[in-house]
Order: C-alpha cells, then structure tokens, then sequence
C-alpha cells in the first residue's frame, strides 16, 4: 500500500500475526512477542498500543470476555 515505508509494512504484518496468537492461543505475551520477531515484551506492547490503540493484555482480556458473553 502507498503511504507505508517496508519497515512499516512488515510491522503490521508481525504486529497481525501477534493479535492472532493473543486471541487464539494461550501464550504468555512475552513468547508472543518473541514469536513475532520483537526483542522485548516492552517493545512489542509500545508497538501494538500504537496500532491497535490498546495493549497486548488487554486485546486477549477483551476477546475472553467476548467468548463468555
């Protein structure tokens, strides 16, 4: 898409990939941030509230409560 650096691409792709493991498995976050290429768990939280606009703890509390419901 125009408008994005690679850098920036491939972000959002690992970023992708690390809201799918959250929601779909039971990793702590911290193997999930690893999984998706991040060095620090700090890092990748700071990196997925910028996209998402929430935190990596959060999006998997979200989608939990929206399983029970």
């Amino acid at each position: 898409e125009m408008g994005r650096s690679p850098a920036r691409y491939y972000l959002e792709i690992r970023l992708d990939r690390a809201r799918h493991l959250l929601i779909q498995s039971s990793m702590p976050v911290v193997e999930v941030a690893v999984a998706c290429g991040f060095v620090s768990a700090s890092h990748f939280s700071k990196c997925y509230r910028e996209l998402y606009a929430r935190s990596p703890q959060q999006e998997r509390v979200d989608r939990k409560q929206l399983l029970v419901a």
